[in-house]
């Protein structure tokens, strides 16, 4: 059967999607998908907040609670009980920040309790994104690994509170520890012989330079304990064709995709992006099966997709990089086929309906986070919450060029013609509905799922008010389905609950002025569309910039008790 090119992206886009449910294991794997939003609260007694402060690579002790939502603003549902655990600050040169900034978070589940797991969880991971201001690039970029078949980390968002001030939005990023890798590569890690290493400022395969890897799972206290280590870098340092020498030690299948997918993503703060120096190679796991054979796994990507970071695919790089391209008959022939692989799998189509739906879907989050952070906390301290909101706009817009001129130069390297333009569009999978949790503390507390509102072209936020415990999840709500705008009207499309009459006013500005109206009569439940006029004074304020209209949507039922709903989206500038 012959696919059409329209359903050959979307098959590419949900595998990247879908990388996440499938390899991500056990009862946590809802949570590192991109489209799962969660919400975080982190409780620090005084002592471990001055604590923190002082030290901020120590774990001190803190409560945590998590909720799911349905994926934007105002529909979270009950928290998870309070957990005793061990809470430290995450990050290094360029996103590490302080307790009173916007900080990144490692969260152990059992340094205070023993053997205490949250859905079988060891340790939790949130990065802050403040050297990522569109807060898609890792994202974007995890979900070309998985394309390509390379074992990396999986993501989803959640929106973070440390003593009830809020700290915005944070990557959800899967730990890179023992039930990850045993997730990843489907097999049990075995202590000994196994190790997972991290590799960063210039650690690499080399004489010199291999005592610098940090064991991070694994036995790492007595001699010889880093034995498969020692015969990778033996066999590494040895004579004779490099892709014979480390084949009985090293997957070069796996390791070509993933440097060729860090070059095509311009990554060059991990392994094979740049030259090395004190600095590099850096970000990344070398990871050891019971046989002694290494794959390698990224980390730390949220400085790629940057302008003026369209890197070369045949120079710079670690040691097994270098020899492997200059293994002309061997190894850089497995490279050069990674290269074409990645022309048919990384398409422009797929990678960008990645970063415009990721966009849209982080919009209403981000909105929040600008309205609520105090300014030390937002991602960019220097400027203010609309200049926040700003700035990741034009950083998404950075990223899909990026990814919109990457497949010509890679053709380019390849001597390959290069790939069509795609001109069909994606459509933006859904936001996952609340229903992680394996087992809902009780029946008395599950809360109905919202449908998500979600424009893949608009950034928007929801303030619907929670959905009511105590309503049967089959009745009928009134619900905003979506929104865009047609000429001079924003339309509303709406699922009413019964007959009555729907009512759209929509307000912007400080103090709140009527921008636009509309009303349509709804003769049973089901969908229809409002049409809310925009007055000629704001939409010919359109013309300069972008601006905030917060849409009230009111039903009165024929019969019945009135409702109504609160929706704020984002209009852009026309």
């Amino acid at each position: 059967m012959k696919l059409t090119g329209v359903v050959c992206v979307a098959l590419v886009v949900g595998a990247i999607w879908g990388a996440a449910a499938q390899a991500a294991g056990g009862p946590a794997n809802w949570m590192y998908e991109p489209t799962s939003f969660t919400e975080v609260r982190l409780t620090l007694p005084p002592a471990s907040e001055a604590a923190l402060e002082s030290e901020p690579k120590e774990y001190v002790e803190g409560t945590f609670e998590l909720a799911e939502t349905a994926g934007t603003p105002g529909t979270a549902g009950p928290f998870s009980a309070p957990l005793t655990v061990g809470i430290e600050l995450k990050g290094n040169l360029g996103s590490l920040r302080s307790i009173h900034e916007k900080a990144a978070f490692k969260i152990k589940f059992d340094k205070f309790v023993k053997g205490q797991r949250f859905l079988g969880l060891e340790k939790m991971t949130l990065n802050n994104m403040v050297q990522d201001p569109s807060m898609i690039h890792e994202t974007v970029t995890y979900g070309a690994f998985h394309a390509m078949g390379v074992p990396a980390p999986h993501t989803g968002f959640t929106y973070l509170t440390v003593n009830g001030k809020s700290y915005g939005v944070h990557l959800n990023i899967e730990t890179q520890d023992v039930q990850s890798v045993e997730n990843a590569f489907g097999t049990p890690f075995s202590e000994p012989p196994q190790h997972l290493y991290e590799g960063e400022y210039g650690a690499d395969v080399s004489n010199s330079k291999w005592e610098a890897f940090e064991v991070s799972e694994g036995k790492k206290k007595n001699p010889g304990d880093k034995a498969d280590l020692e015969a990778f870098v033996a066999a590494v340092e040895s004579s004779g064709s490099f892709a014979q020498r480390v084949a009985a030690v090293a997957d070069l299948n796996e390791m070509t995709k993933d440097w060729l997918v860090e070059k095509y993503v311009g990554n060059w703060d991990g392994y094979a992006g740049i030259a090395p120096d004190s600095y590099h190679p850096n970000n990344y796991y070398l990871y050891s099966d019971a046989a002694g054979k290494f794959s390698m796994m990224p980390w730390g990507t949220d400085q790629t997709w940057q302008p003026g970071q369209h890197l070369g695919f045949g120079s710079g790089g670690g040691v097994l990089y270098t020899d492997c391209l200059a293994d002309t008959a061997g190894c850089r022939q497995q490279y050069l086929a990674a290269g074409r692989e990645a022309l048919a799998t990384l398409s422009v189509l797929s990678l960008d309906a990645v970063a415009r739906c990721t966009a849209a879907a982080l919009r209403p989050w981000q909105e929040l986070e600008a309205a609520t952070s105090e300014r030390e906390k937002l991602p960019s301290p220097g400027m203010d919450g609309t200049e926040n909101l700003e700035l990741a706009e034009d950083e998404v817009a950075n990223t899909r060029e990026f990814i919109e001129e990457r497949p010509a130069e890679l053709a380019a390297f390849l001597g390959e013609p290069a790939p069509a333009p795609g001109t069909a569009p994606v459509p933006c999978p859904a936001l996952r509905p609340i229903g992680g949790f394996p087992t809902p503390p009780s029946p008395e507390e599950e809360v109905p799922s919202v449908p998500p509102a979600s424009n893949p072209e608009e950034g928007t936020s929801a303030q619907a008010s929670p959905p009511s415990a105590a309503t049967p999840p089959a009745s009928p709500r009134l619900v905003i389905e979506g929104r865009r705008v047609a000429g001079k009207s924003i339309s509303v499309a709406l699922g009413a609950p019964g007959p009555g009459r729907l009512t759209v006013t929509g307000r912007s500005g400080e103090p709140a002025k009527t921008v636009c109206s509309g009303a349509s009569n709804a003769t049973a439940a089901g969908s229809l569309t409002v049409a809310c006029r925009l007055t000629d004074r704001f939409a010919a304020l359109l013309h300069r910039r972008w601006r905030r209209v917060s849409l009230d949507v009111r039903f009165q039922p024929a019969t019945g008790t009135a409702e109504g709903i609160t929706q704020t989206i984002r209009l852009r500038r026309r």
